[in-house]
């Protein structure tokens, strides 16, 4: 196969996941409603007139397409937005098309009104809309009282089609443009890394020094908020990993204020994104493309708008950027860096950091080390494997079971081993899919039933969670043998919950409520105890501030915006289909290009069980380094003789 058509091949098989994660299919079940909404004309006897005044329609439905059913041309008419029926009469409004569901009619009742015929598929509700008070309560008719729709099988195969066709060509020109970028002659190692990382560093760390000075000293959720309050009353708690607001936030608390805990972070930040480009400069990529990259990173809104967040989640995720780095290295040396110790070193210290600041850091440092020994076999790689088994895994075990109630540092709430099965738990209630009385007693026991439905949330756990009146005590990781039993019980029902959770790493159009909390994009207004010195929004450049808030304003306001600057589903698109030009194009670069995605893709899969629309920090990482595992993969892709294998190394 030439290498045009293995282009479009891989062009086309990544154009069908877009229109399907978008998601467009080619089939759809609508629910066709039937809708007759009539003036009679008749009214009460005390009442000044017959008018109807209709001022809320259901979701899906707008009052010019409505009007556009009406059966007299003076019987209805738009007032102020809203439809008015008080001549002509009898006249009646007609409709009859697919609607989502929910909503309702909304009449006005006044001195005035008269009398209505709602009729929503076969079913008639007849109303006297008089109320001699001036401003009477509105009768609201909601579409849920009236039978359901018939629904009917519809097929959009020519849009679908169209779309599919037309993602294809863009793709493949993409891809052909990307293949004419000039590849650079095998980089000689002539540059030390470390001045290599300082050099591409730098444009990350202009860019989040200007996002500082505009959202001095920090931006708070309310997470970060108790985090510092732990700094200033000394009661440490590991429920946010200890080690990071120990060492992020130690240093600010110390210094009086949040803001240099921040410019610690954003180095941290700028040195991990600068490691990425030094290391794939070294993967035959031309210094162009290397800077281009060294620039778009920081750049994007995703990466720069949290750079000044007082989250764990930054730290990890440059944690996360710097194990790439090293994973990359050890895969384009095919193993041979695992013979020097101070890589043997530093690789150490980078899973303990991973694996203790965030809570799933420990899953992401245990598979890394898998992966590695699939791959890298020989005895210097068994070596590396031993010393990130201790400081990847056994460690940061130790560190929280032992060492921190040794030193009275409270542990993770029992009552938090149960948020996932919790979570599962409340799908399966919602959906009436629990069949064993005595899990439903002991659900019940934690809170009552009607509550579970009302607060739960496929794509977060938070309104669930903290609902009140629940009951914390009878919440444990015991909860997952019950989760299990439903889930096996009803297995539709626990995938359905699961693709929703994750709905942000598949599916491209967003969900309703995913642009809340993506920033705090000030500090959070808390109340002693929480409150702590140093938490005033005092920013450098007010005016900046003024545009970061504009920059996200204007990035969240449209579906396109959104999906192209925070949909992780769109990143993780491009990467695989830069991951698979280049497997086709060069098959053995298979393993190294897997070895070096490993360590984000594996946050990602870590986080399954919880990520919702909520929680984009969690997927962070792969907005840092997915452009670089691109442009390593496009690298890669085009130079055919790339075998992995020792190289010459003295970074």
């Amino acid at each position: 196969m030439t290498r045009s058509a293995k282009d479009l091949v891989a062009s086309a098989m990544l154009a069908l996941l877009a229109v399907l994660a978008w998601p467009l299919a080619p089939w759809s079940e609508t629910e066709i409603h039937r809708i007759a909404i009539t003036a009679t004309g008749a009214k009460d006897a005390r009442s000044q007139g017959s008018e109807v005044w209709l001022t809320g329609l259901p979701d899906g439905l707008d009052f010019p397409e409505l009007l556009a059913g009406r059966s007299t041309s003076g019987g209805w008419e738009m007032r102020d937005g809203v439809a008015v029926s008080y001549r002509g009469q009898p006249s009646t409004l007609r409709f009859e098309g697919p609607l989502p569901g929910g909503g309702a009619f909304t009449f006005v009742r006044h001195g005035w009104s008269g009398e209505v015929i709602v009729e929503v598929n076969g079913a008639t509700v007849t109303e006297n809309l008089f109320d001699p008070a001036p401003d009477g309560k509105p009768l609201t008719l909601g579409l849920e009282r009236f039978p359901a729709g018939i629904t009917v099988a519809t097929s959009r195969w020519p849009m679908f089609l169209t779309a599919w066709l037309a993602t294809t060509f863009a793709i493949f020109l993409a891809l052909k443009v990307l293949a004419r970028m000039p590849a650079a002659a095998q980089y000689e190692e002539r540059s030390s890394y470390a001045r290599d990382t300082l050099r591409h560093a730098l444009p990350a760390l202009a860019i989040f020094v200007v996002v500082l000075l505009g959202t001095w000293p920090a931006q708070m959720s309310p997470d970060s908020v108790s985090q510092w309050g732990q700094l200033a009353s000394g009661a440490y708690n590991n429920a946010h990993p200890v080690l990071h607001t120990i060492l992020i936030g130690g240093p600010g608390y110390v210094l009086g204020s949040p803001g240099w805990s921040i410019l610690l972070q954003i180095v941290l930040l700028a040195l991990a994104c600068g490691a990425l480009a030094a290391e794939i400069r070294r993967w035959n990529m031309s210094p162009a493309a290397v800077w281009i990259v060294s620039f778009l990173v920081p750049l994007l809104p995703a990466v720069h708008l949290i750079s000044t967040v007082f989250w764990k989640d930054v730290p990890y995720a440059a944690g996360i950027a710097v194990l790439t780095a090293m994973t990359m290295a050890l895969a384009r040396t095919g193993g041979a860096l695992a013979r020097r110790p101070d890589y043997v070193l530093a690789f150490a210290l980078t899973l303990f950091l991973v694996a203790t600041f965030r809570h799933n850091g420990i899953l992401v440092a245990a598979g890394t080390l898998v992966l590695i020994g699939l791959v890298v076999r020989r005895r210097a790689g068994r070596r590396l494997l031993a010393a990130g088994l201790v400081a990847g895994v056994a460690l940061p075990v130790l560190w929280s079971a032992v060492v921190l109630p040794a030193v009275g540092v409270g542990g993770v709430g029992r009552h938090y081993g149960g948020i996932i099965p919790l979570h599962l738990l409340g799908g399966m209630v919602a959906a009436d899919a629990i069949g064993d009385q005595d899990t439903l007693e002991r659900l019940d026991a934690i809170l009552p039933m009607e509550e579970w439905r009302e607060t739960y949330d496929c794509l977060n756990v938070v309104p669930l969670f903290w609902a009140p009146g629940i009951d914390y005590g009878k919440i444990d990781a015991s909860l997952f043998l019950p989760a299990i039993r439903a889930a096996i019980a009803a297995p539709d029902v626990a995938l359905a919950h699961l693709l929703c959770v994750n709905s942000s790493v598949w599916r491209l159009s967003p969900t309703e409520g995913a642009v809340h909390t993506l920033v705090p994009l000030g500090i959070w207004k808390a109340e002693p105890p929480l409150d702590a010195p140093g938490l005033v929004e005092q920013p450098v450049i007010p005016k900046l501030n003024v545009w970061l808030k504009a920059e996200f304003a204007w990035t969240t306001a449209s579906t396109p915006r959104f999906v192209l600057f925070w949909r992780p589903t769109f990143m993780f698109l491009l990467l695989a289909g830069c991951l698979a030009m280049a497997v086709l194009r060069n098959p053995s670069a298979c393993l190294p290009l897997a070895l070096a995605c490993a360590p984000a893709l594996l946050n990602t899969l870590s986080m399954l069980p919880l990520t919702g629309s909520q929680d984009f920090r969690y997927q962070l990482p792969i907005y840092m380094i997915g452009p670089f595992l691109m442009a390593l993969a496009i690298g890669a892709g085009q130079n055919a003789g790339f075998r992995a294998g020792p190289t010459r190394e003295n970074a």
